[in-house]
């Protein structure tokens, strides 16, 4: 299973859906772009940081 599909497997056990996922190999930085139907805060970024 790759890591993309892991990710967006997990936050969506918690409402999240994963919209756009980089992964810099390089640095090992992972970036992700969630929603879920409502406006976006930074308690759910915190959320699914943490998740």
């Amino acid at each position: 299973m790759d890591l993309e599909k892991i990710i967006s497997e997990s936050i969506q056990n918690i409402g999240y859906e994963l919209v756009e996922f980089e992964h810099n190999h390089n640095s090992g930085l992972i970036r992700i772009f969630i929603d879920n139907g409502n406006l976006i805060s930074v308690d759910d970024c915190v959320k699914v940081s943490n998740h």
